[in-house]
């Protein structure tokens, strides 16, 4: 739980996938808090993938956005 008066990147993801068809997706978002201003968000649509690959690729999607964007500190969310 964050405080009300934090400051500072968010970034929520979240993955999930068929199993029967190994197809799947995620997603990521960026917020800068306070205010849940969306600085980035993308979604991705995956191909043989489980459950937790498709929620490790919002992951690693959402550092990317991060990094690219110069962030060096951040609070990651995920299920």
């Amino acid at each position: 739980m964050l405080e009300d008066t934090f400051h500072g990147i968010v970034l929520s993801f979240d993955g999930a996938a068929k199993t029967s068809t190994r197809q799947g997706s995620c997603g990521c978002i960026l917020w800068e808090l306070p205010g849940w201003t969306i600085l980035d968000a993308q979604g991705f649509i995956l191909e043989d993938v489980t459950v937790n690959d498709a929620e490790y690729c919002g992951l690693l999607n959402g550092l990317s956005m991060a990094q690219a964007r110069g962030v060096r500190d951040l609070i990651a969310v995920g299920d």
